[in-house]
């Protein structure tokens, strides 16, 4: 086996985590859009582009708790804008 610096291990370790990182995001997004296309029905290519360019899991986290708790795709989409702005 060849030998590995330890730079380079920690660049292997921290590429690996921000790979792990990004599927976490995305799976996060997908399970997002299907829970709002299951309960407001057809969403907006806005919606979803905007959803798409969240990076920060507490920000989805959020988001869930809205689709959650908001009766109307306006009034979610409204409350979206003041968290993500």
């Amino acid at each position: 086996m060849p030998y590995v610096l330890s730079v380079e291990r920690f660049a292997l370790e921290r590429g690996v985590k921000q790979g792990i990182e990004k599927g976490e995001l995305l799976g996060i997004k997908k399970l997002l859009l299907d829970a709002l296309k299951i309960k407001y029905g057809e969403v907006s290519d806005q919606l979803i582009e905007s959803i798409n360019n969240v990076n920060d899991a507490e920000v989805l986290r959020i988001l869930h708790h809205y689709i959650i708790k908001c009766s109307s795709i306006e009034e979610f989409e409204e409350k979206m804008r003041l968290v993500i702005r």
